[in-house]
Formats: C-alpha cells, structure tokens, sequence
C-alpha cells in the first residue's frame, strides 16, 4: 500500500466517522458527546499514520519479527491509552451516562478494522 493510497481511506474513514458524529449529535442522548467524538477520531487518525509509517517501514525488514512486534506493540499500547482516554474524559469532564462510550467504541472499532487492513496489506511480500 502507498502512501497516497493509506492517505485517501484514512481521509475517508475520517471525514465518515466526523460526518456521524455530527449527525448523533442532532440526537438527545447525544448531544453533549460531539467535541469527545472528533478529539477521539482525531486521536485515532494520527495513531493510525504513525502505525503506517513504522510498519512501512519494518514490513520489507529481514527481520519478520520486528514488523510483527509493531503489530503487537501497537494492539497493547492503543489498548492502553484507550482506557487512559476514557478515564481521564470520566475524570475531568464527569459526563452524565455512558453515551461517550458508545461513539468512542464505534471510533475505536472503525479504525481498529482499517489499521488491521493496511498492516494486512503492508505484510504482503512485494513481488
């Protein structure tokens, strides 16, 4: 995968999850949770570049092991700041039911999937 092909689905996948943020934010349960949606797509489009860039950059390594442990490093650390996320936005912003959680898990897995498909498609051996 290039460069302006990551580019293009990452601006698509962005703008689309920006796009239904707003459109939530039209519904009651919902209406306080738009700033927590685009900080969090935000969020995850620049840990997805920086995984871009390091798994371009280890995918075509002799050493196989590496592109796998940024695959791996990568899964333990967004875990690990997902939970940091979430606790400081309960923390700081003390927000009335779990709506947060709801658009944060579609967040989450939406980019989960494109990051799990751009390393599937860095993995492959160029011929």
């Amino acid at each position: 995968m290039t460069f302006p092909q990551f580019n293009k689905r990452l601006i698509i996948v962005t703008l689309g999850l920006i796009a239904i943020s707003f459109i939530l934010s039209w519904l009651e349960p919902f209406q306080n949770t738009l700033g927590f949606s685009i900080a969090t797509t935000l969020f995850f489009a620049g840990f997805t570049i920086g995984l871009f860039y390091l798994g371009t950059s280890t995918a075509n390594s002799p050493n196989k092991n590496l592109f796998m442990g940024v695959a791996i490093g990568s899964i333990f650390l967004k875990l690990v700041l997902t939970i940091l996320i979430l606790y400081s936005y309960k923390v700081i912003f003390e927000p009335e039911g779990g709506n947060h959680v709801f658009l944060f898990l579609i967040i989450y897995l939406v980019y989960t999937v494109f990051e799990t498909s751009v390393l599937m498609k860095l993995s492959k051996p160029k011929d």
